[in-house]
């Protein structure tokens, strides 16, 4: 006689496909339905349409916040299901509860717990991190030794305007430092601020924009001249801000106090940058596309200067520099897209997080298998990350850290049948959230989506990033 299997705990509401997990387990109501209502059902998670998120870049960012979250009933709520258990490396840890701000005491690795705390993240400031080398604070999963390596300096190429081969030596050295490659506009805007600037290229626009290269930029000017070693984690941190994803990559940055600063925006390290995004406009962890390329950039920003003039009427230098700019361009075949320069990928877009940018992912519409939807509006999500943060009880974190925690368990469930994208969603809205209180969760979470995908370099910015996002110190 056949053994009778346990059943599944989620009931009806299980609607899993995986051949293992129906093996262990049975679900006599979830077959019941099925026979009643034909296949597939409408449990949260479930495949189905996507959602529309025509709206989703105007949802206010008001409407959202974030915190970590609550404790899961022990390690027991998903030990059961052998095909969790499987997914060992896509678990989230518990979530623990309390009013004290993580430390590298408190934010253990592992399943370890982490505080909950309902500082608002702009009390740090959106700062860039600093590019120097110190000790790590610990972070949500320990420390750095695990993807730690050095740069030698030494080897770093010099760049000479116009010499082709020289270009491409610096862009090979850069894309071995940082990961990802540099197209030649990259190479374009240091040439024209070194036309403008010979002693100091990377000041060559402060007197009229308010704006300095930095970022690689650094590795050009000399700037680690004093140094022969340097960290990876100092290069990925270097020019870094704190609602940065991995996705982004700071090219440009205004003076303080203003937190703008522009960059190179790619959804996978192995393609060249999709455009140049601006951040900080808000204070916030919104990117907006700008340019297509980084010369364009200067003409974005001249262009948002004048706009923000009350007279309207450009001063006499920000018409020399535009001038000065387009013959740039005109000599160097480089083309000034500051309009619709996301056209290309929006068709591509999966859906759109709180940072606004967009997710892409590869999505197969046939087999419809790469991407699910989260199971709630931006809004909804928003507004249920804010109560768990701004819970004045205990009572009340458990109560809407579950509802978080379950939107956890379809994502771990979406992973395990190649649904990536709902995994980077989620990463997204609560990096994008900022409470340092959901970085447990995210050290779990982030990376190994990044590495199902295939964007290995994006899981190692992610782990240095969160580990040291609680650093504000300015480069």
């Amino acid at each position: 006689m056949q053994r009778a299997l346990p059943p599944c705990k989620y009931g009806d509401k299980c609607y899993r496909k995986n051949p293992a997990h129906l093996a262990q387990f049975s679900h006599p109501a979830a077959s019941k339905k099925r026979d009643n209502d034909g296949e597939g059902g409408d449990s949260p998670g479930a495949k189905r349409p996507r959602r529309d998120d025509s709206n989703a870049s105007t949802t206010s960012l008001s409407d959202v916040s974030s915190q970590d979250m609550n404790t899961l009933k022990g390690d027991s709520q998903m030990s059961e299901d052998p095909g969790t258990a499987a997914l060992s490396s896509t678990s989230a840890p518990p979530l623990a509860t309390g009013d004290a701000e993580p430390t590298a005491a408190t934010a253990g690795g592992g399943a370890a717990a982490t505080a909950v705390s309902s500082q608002d993240p702009e009390s740090e400031a959106n700062v860039p991190q600093s590019n120097a080398d110190g000790d790590d604070d610990g972070g949500p999963d320990g420390g750095d030794d695990d993807i730690e390596a050095a740069i030698d300096l030494t080897t770093c190429p010099s760049f000479i305007a116009g010499d082709h081969q020289s270009r491409g030596e610096v862009a090979s050295w850069l894309k071995n430092a940082y990961g990802v490659s540099f197209p030649v506009d990259f190479f374009h805007l240091w040439e024209f601020c070194a036309q403008r600037d010979p002693a100091c290229p990377t000041d060559a626009l402060r007197s009229v924009l308010g704006v300095r290269l930095v970022g690689p930029y650094d590795f050009l000017a000399g700037s680690f001249a004093d140094e022969s070693i340097l960290s990876v984690k100092s290069v990925h941190l270097h020019w870094r801000y704190y609602y940065d994803p991995p996705e982004f990559l700071t090219l440009l940055a205004a003076d303080a106090p203003s937190k703008q600063h522009w960059g190179y925006f790619r959804d996978d390290p192995s393609e060249d940058p999709a455009f140049v995004a601006v951040g900080g406009s808000r204070n916030d962890s919104v990117l907006q596309p700008v340019a297509s390329n980084a010369l364009a950039t200067l003409i974005s920003i001249m262009d948002s200067r004048s706009s923000s003039r009350e007279d309207k009427a450009a001063p006499a230098s920000l018409k020399t520099l535009r001038g000065e700019v387009e013959q740039f361009a005109a000599q160097n075949g480089c083309v000034l897209s500051t309009r619709n320069v996301d056209r290309a990928r929006s068709r591509k877009v999966n859906a759109h997080p709180l940072n606004r940018i967009g997710i892409v992912v590869p999505y197969d519409k046939e087999q419809d298998v790469g991407y699910r939807p989260l199971p709630m509006s931006n809004g909804r999500l928003k507004t249920l990350l804010d109560d768990v943060v701004n819970s004045s009880s205990q009572e009340q974190r458990d109560k809407y850290g579950d509802k978080l925690q379950e939107i956890v368990t379809f994502v771990q469930f979406a992973n395990d049948e190649c649904d990536y994208g709902m995994g980077l969603e989620l990463s997204m809205d609560l990096f994008a959230h900022g409470s340092r209180a959901f970085h447990t969760t995210l050290i779990h979470l982030m990376p190994t989506v990044y590495e199902l995908l295939g964007r290995d370099v994006f899981a190692k910015i992610i782990r240095l990033h969160l580990r040291n996002r609680a650093k504000t110190v300015g480069s």
